[in-house]
């Protein structure tokens, strides 16, 4: 079982080992980041702080409404139906952005609104569940976030207060358990 955190996709490296481990589950992590135009799900006007509502098939006996802020997050791309089925992959939506939400990969850009350069509109995932199956009586389980930052103790300005991202709204009861 793998739990991966991880904004990859707003870093312009190469990465080749940790890219063979994704594609074992069909998984690439889209260059840019996504920002949000849906004030509700924004933090404080911020697009690049996109509050999400975490659910999944293993949060079922969890009886409230959980939500996650990621800071940047990336897009996570799924390969093809069959593509998945010969690799023994299914995968469930942890979380993702509003149909309104694009993402940027031009970060010389200073403008918060969506941009000719910018990608169309639509919902991008920023978390998921990815299961493998190896063999009749064993699978695998990766989790995905496309951000590290929810779940560290990297200090951001929330108004005008300091605060710990993996302190904001679920985090870190959603990167816990």
């Amino acid at each position: 079982n793998i739990l991966v955190l991880s904004s990859n996709g707003t870093l312009d490296v190469e990465t080749p080992n940790f890219d063979k481990i994704l594609e074992q589950y069909g998984i690439t992590l889209g260059y840019g980041a996504i920002l949000e135009q849906d004030s509700s799900k924004m933090l404080y006007d911020t697009p690049n702080m996109v509050v999400s509502q975490a659910s999944a098939s293993f949060m079922s006996d969890i009886d409230m409404t959980l939500k996650l802020i990621l800071v940047n997050p990336g897009k996570i791309q799924f390969a093809d139906e069959t593509k998945l089925e010969e690799l023994g992959v299914t995968y469930e939506t942890i979380a993702s952005t509003s149909e309104k939400s694009f993402v940027r990969t031009k970060f010389d850009i200073s403008s918060t609104s969506r941009t000719e350069q910018d990608s169309e509109e639509g919902s991008s995932i920023v978390g998921a569940l990815a299961t493998k199956k190896i063999s009749d009586d064993k699978k695998s389980e990766l989790i995905i976030y496309s951000d590290e930052t929810c779940a560290s103790t990297s200090q951001l300005i929330i108004g005008k207060q300091l605060i710990s991202a993996v302190m904001l709204y679920n985090n870190e009861d959603i990167v816990l358990n």
